[in-house]
């Protein structure tokens, strides 16, 4: 358990899929995180996520997809957070093949220290410096809906 009870990076495993598929819409992820650990915990923030493309730019959040009261995450149940990883067109992208992402509860102010390595899927997406991602959400509806909603 982290501090404020929020959920540590020992007991939660990310993920990152597509939230429709690649044919349609290569610009939309879900990211999912499990609960591997004992205690239930809170997700408070959303994934702090830097990318690796030699800028380490971090990827911005969509404000509006805070939700009323943070996430509880049981033991063995999941969150999601949806991932825009671009508003232009492929050309405007840098083809990324994995993402930093900082331990759990952390500001993106703070030195993300080790954190995680996530790996998108498919060999890499495109991303550019208009990426988004939301907070943390109970549903994947409530995660992927900002990712349409533009």
């Amino acid at each position: 358990m982290g501090k404020n009870n929020n959920c540590s990076d020992e007991y939660a495993h990310v993920s990152v899929e597509w939230a429709v598929p690649p044919a349609k819409d290569d610009s939309k992820l879900l990211l999912t995180v499990v609960n591997t650990g004992p205690r239930t915990c809170l997700l408070t923030t959303y994934p702090v996520l830097r990318v690796k493309d030699g800028h380490g730019r971090l990827v911005a959040v969509f404000e509006n997809s805070k939700p009323e009261t943070p996430v509880v995450l049981g033991p063995g149940k999941e969150a999601y957070a949806g991932l825009l990883a671009r508003q232009g067109g492929k050309g405007a992208g840098t083809r990324t093949t994995d993402l930093a992402l900082a331990p759990h509860g952390q500001s993106p102010e703070e030195d993300t220290g080790e954190g995680t390595l996530l790996q998108l899927p498919s060999g890499g997406v495109y991303m550019d410096d208009q990426a988004r991602v939301t907070y943390w959400q109970s549903t994947s509806e409530n995660a992927a809906s900002p990712l349409f909603n533009r």
